[in-house]
């Protein structure tokens, strides 16, 4: 992971990251499998962060099956059937 701007308040946790010196890139892995969706980036990248931001990996996972469990599709959503 490229290094990221980081602000943190007086107790020490991060409040703000940033990568715009450095934007944030992929692992080869993800690169290499080819057609990654924005939900696999997304996961990798919180996987990454997630020792910066003090998010335990429960969390993630349990996050991870939210998002299953709750997907809607683009006609669920709009109310088109």
């Amino acid at each position: 992971m490229s290094d990221p701007n980081l602000e943190k308040d007086d107790d020490g946790k991060v409040r703000t990251l940033e990568h715009f010196q450095r934007p944030y890139n992929m692992s080869s892995t993800l690169m290499r499998k080819g057609n990654v969706s924005p939900k696999e980036i997304a996961t990798e990248y919180l996987r990454e962060v997630s020792p910066l931001l003090e998010i335990d990996e429960k969390m993630l996972k349990d996050s991870e099956n939210q998002l299953v469990e709750n997907k809607l599709t683009l006609e669920e959503s709009s109310g088109d059937k």
